[in-house]
């Protein structure tokens, strides 16, 4: 009898243990993230204005100037991507050279210029339905009744990508995410979700790219009309490209627009701006508030790049520092945007800026592809929601920012029917 109920403790032991574990590798991701995602103001200042290049270690530096973070960026042959190995297969992210020249040629002639027209009015108009139907309630989750539904429906019906369910589709695109761009420690329960999620994701986008070139406007069949021998490892790549196109519509724009509310809602002035932008229909003035508070609230305090062949940054001024093959960089995307040396008055919130002093996308060869489509439909989803009278928090906890391991999920808002 001792010895069974030993063994059976044990037993029961096991799975508690194992529950632990993955708790805790899913903390070393998620609360770095949320840590960075709450500073509102760049958390590398204190870099940026004493050890512009500064070595965190034997392989790891961080480029906080805005200068050498454009230079890094835009020399993709020295400091290449490190994502390559975490992809669900062979996308722009994880290639370079003539290879990564070739497919985002692919990608971008299948994102159409004449689309934004379109995608901005679906944008709208499915939000200004869900505000609508929240009105007689007063009351409305940001991430789950307006971001996460929105734009799953444009990723279904212009992508050309469905998941079992919304629910499903936006845990497969956090999972593998969370593998490839916050997985620096290698966790193995976050590499482990990602797998499962790329093995149910790349089966589900497979059906849709195995289903023919159709006569449809989705992107999906233009990516299989660029390819007329439709050979399967064509189709293997247009599932990859799918995918992450996918994920940065799930990810980075529901981030955007669910971080953006929130920040808006701690900044009474902006928000009024931004209220009579969305009540005139002026989405170019909603856009320009939108990125100055996305300068604010970051996206992602930056990018990974791995040097490639010993190189110096910032070579020839005092901040000049050797970098060994190997060494793995932190791009401080929003350090430069803080650059007191290249951004005038960087702490005054001002929507009037210049574009250029942006890098909300990123900077270089590998800038995101989708900027032109967000630029048009991050401000049309949110303007029937700023648009509302009395718009607010809800009261307690529900009116707070909730997380869903790394990924700001939503909160609800109360507004005046």
């Amino acid at each position: 009898m001792q010895l069974h109920w030993g063994t059976s403790q044990t037993c029961s032991l096991a799975p508690r243990a194992r529950a632990l574990e993955a708790a805790v590798q899913q903390a070393a991701v998620s609360w770095p993230q949320r840590w960075f995602d709450s500073n509102r103001i760049s958390g590398l200042g204190l870099l940026r204005r004493n050890d512009p290049v500064a070595a965190l270690g034997p392989a790891f530096a961080v480029v906080t100037r805005r200068e050498d973070v454009l230079a890094v960026l835009d020399d993709a042959d020295t400091f290449g991507t490190p994502y390559g190995p975490r992809l669900p297969g062979p996308f722009v992210l994880g290639l370079s050279g003539a290879e990564h020249r070739r497919q985002r040629q692919q990608i971008r002639a299948a994102l159409h210029d004449q689309d934004l027209g379109p995608l901005t009015d679906q944008a709208g108009a499915r939000a200004a339905e869900r505000v609508a139907s929240a009105a007689p309630a007063g009351r409305l989750d940001v991430g789950t009744d307006l971001v996460h539904p929105v734009l799953n429906d444009i990723v279904a019906e212009y992508l050309g990508v469905t998941g079992p369910d919304a629910a499903t589709l936006l845990r497969w695109s956090r999972d593998l995410f969370d593998d490839i761009f916050l997985n620096a420690a290698d966790l193995p329960v976050v590499r482990r979700r990602a797998e499962v999620a790329a093995q149910q994701m790349t089966a589900r986008v497979g059906l849709e790219v195995a289903g023919g070139t159709g006569r449809d406007e989705r992107v999906v069949r233009r990516l299989l009309a660029d390819r007329p021998t439709l050979a399967v490892v064509d189709h293997a790549e247009i599932s990859t490209e799918l995918i992450g196109l996918t994920i940065g519509w799930l990810w980075h724009g529901s981030k955007a627009a669910v971080i953006a509310v929130d920040e808006l809602l701690e900044r009474p002035e902006a928000l009024a701006h931004a209220q009579s932008a969305a009540r005139s229909g002026d989405l170019d003035q909603l856009g320009r508030l939108l990125w100055e508070v996305l300068r604010f609230r970051p996206v992602q305090i930056g990018l990974l790049r791995v040097c490639r062949q010993d190189t110096v940054v910032a070579a020839g001024t005092a901040r000049a520092r050797k970098l060994r093959a190997g060494t793995s960089v932190l791009v401080g995307t929003h350090s430069a945007m803080w650059d007191e040396t290249a951004v005038p008055d960087p702490g005054r919130f001002d929507p009037s800026r210049a574009a250029e002093q942006y890098l909300v996308f990123g900077h270089g060869p590998h800038r995101c592809m989708g900027e032109d489509i967000m630029g048009v439909q991050l401000p049309a989803l949110l303007a029937p929601l700023l648009a509302v009278c009395g718009l607010r928090r809800a009261p307690g906890r529900s009116g707070r920012l909730r997380w869903a391991g790394p990924h700001p999920d939503g909160f609800s808002v109360a507004f005046t029917a």
